[in-house]
């Protein structure tokens, strides 16, 4: 049986808020249009609409946001008759249809690691308060019968991570000496500790190195050649003074890192740390001499 409803309009109503703005701000914008455009900051909604058949135990939906990033994703399932505009359903009524299984996919990898798997049959859905849903109690109409019970969504935020940068080949680094280097005379003196140091002193035959005393190692324990100069990240160190020298290790990049030398001025600097970050670049001291402030 079919139901015939009428929609009758009585009132309606425009409010705008009106706001007499200062000469002197108005004066200002003006300066400052000038020489750049205007921004707001604005969060923009966008939906996407997607069919499942029925009878369907799986679906996998691709591209589900193409271009800017969003900050969260919510998910929800609503019967086509519904959203379709049937009086009779509330489209507003979005229901679960028992589902026990949902993540996100980029570039094969799942995201979350640990994925959503409620249950619903026996009312195992521990992550509706992991996913901050109560805080926003007041957000939900009330005034158009749509009510918080009954309603499933499933959110899931999007946040922005840097890969770490690491080297393609990161070898072991291998000393040839292992046993601790023991203090001159530290068996025989309560002052003299047991941890060796390099000793630079000349008032005795020992610290001069004379012929027939006892050898003074050198500094180190001694490594490879081909890992003598290695950072422990795996990288080989680039000193940097300027962003041109920076193009010798676009084709390197996984091998050498590159370090900022200490006579570039923190105006040049600010633009050698942009400039690694374009060619995934490893800087070892982005934020050595960066001013916070300009005065």
């Amino acid at each position: 049986m079919e139901t015939c409803l009428t929609l009758q309009i009585l009132a309606a109503s425009l409010f705008v808020k009106h706001i007499k703005v200062s000469p002197g701000v108005r004066l200002g914008h003006a300066e400052v249009l000038l020489t750049s455009n205007a921004k707001y900051h604005i969060n923009r909604v966008g939906m996407k609409v997607y069919s499942i058949p029925s009878g369907s135990l799986v679906c996998n939906q691709e591209n589900l946001f193409l271009g800017q990033l969003p900050k969260q994703l919510v998910i929800g399932f609503v019967d086509n008759a519904a959203f379709c505009g049937n009086y009779e359903i509330n489209p507003f009524n979005v229901q679960h249809y028992n589902v026990n299984f949902c993540a996100l996919y980029c570039d094969s990898e799942q995201i979350p690691a640990k994925p959503l798997q409620p249950d619903y049959e026996h009312n195992l859905f521990p992550y509706i308060p992991a996913l901050a849903l109560e805080e926003n109690k007041e957000l939900w109409i009330k005034s158009d019968i749509v009510e918080r019970e009954g309603i499933v969504t499933v959110a899931l935020k999007v946040v922005i991570t840097k890969p770490a940068l690491r080297p393609l080949i990161k070898p072991y680094i291998v000393k040839k000496m292992t046993k601790k280097f023991i203090h001159y005379q530290s068996d025989c003196y309560v002052k003299s500790r047991c941890n060796w140091h390099k000793l630079k002193h000349i008032d005795r035959r020992f610290h001069r190195r004379f012929k027939g005393q006892i050898s003074m190692p050198n500094i180190g324990y001694g490594s490879n050649k081909k890992r003598k100069h290695m950072l422990p990240s795996g990288f080989w160190k680039f000193l940097d003074h300027n962003v041109n020298e920076l193009d010798v290790l676009m084709m390197s990049n996984k091998s050498f890192c590159s370090e900022i030398a200490l006579n570039v001025s923190s105006k040049n600097r600010k633009i050698t740390v942009k400039r690694p970050a374009q060619l995934a670049i490893k800087v070892t001291n982005p934020n050595v001499r960066m001013c916070s402030k300009i005065k």
